[in-house]
């Protein structure tokens, strides 16, 4: 179980949105926060393309920026194991 994923280089939110796609295919899986993190013209996309597909998001998600980044991301207020966080870096994966 995954309660918590962290995205570095989101792009527009594909990965987010297939993760959402796929979610009910893996009952054990259950993400409690998705937080996304990438430049800001990068999450404003992000926010636009997640706005217009809002209608098949189940999963509960978060952006941010370089500007509005806190210092510490906020993925709960409980202790977490090490199994508790996912983190995924897709920052410069797919540049020109």
């Amino acid at each position: 179980m995954c309660k918590n994923v962290v995205e570095l280089g989101q792009g527009y939110g594909g990965l987010f949105l297939a993760i959402n796609a796929f979610i009910g295919k893996f009952p054990d899986v259950q993400i409690r926060k998705y937080i996304m993190v990438d430049m800001p013209n990068s999450s404003s996309l992000t926010r636009k393309y997640l706005e217009i597909n809002s209608s098949i998001i189940t999963i509960p998600y978060e952006i941010y920026d370089s500007v509005t980044m806190p210092p510490v991301i906020p993925t709960t207020t409980e202790a977490q194991s090490p199994n508790e966080c996912f983190f995924i870096s897709n920052y410069c994966f797919t540049i020109l």
